[in-house]
């Protein structure tokens, strides 16, 4: 099972915005409203291929984007 992400809350926002950093240069925007976690299902792993993962949050407020957080990455490494 993975860990969730989480992050601590950022003073008045009232949403974030969750940043995937793909290692194929795609970007993922998942809108949180108002909660600090991110879950991801167990079929994460079947589903993307190796590589360098980077993620980050944007608070947002009245949708508004605030400043983003730094990134955190991590690399994937399959094995068969």
């Amino acid at each position: 099972e993975l860990p969730d992400l989480a992050w601590e809350p950022v003073e008045g926002a009232d949403g974030y915005i969750w940043v995937m950093d793909m290692p194929d240069g795609e970007r993922l925007e998942v809108p949180r409203f108002g909660e600090t976690r991110q879950r991801l299902p167990d079929t994460f792993t079947e589903a993307i291929p190796s590589g360098r993962y980077c993620w980050q949050i944007i608070p947002t407020k009245l949708g508004v984007r605030g400043v983003p957080s730094e990134k955190i990455c991590f690399e994937l490494i399959k094995i068969d």
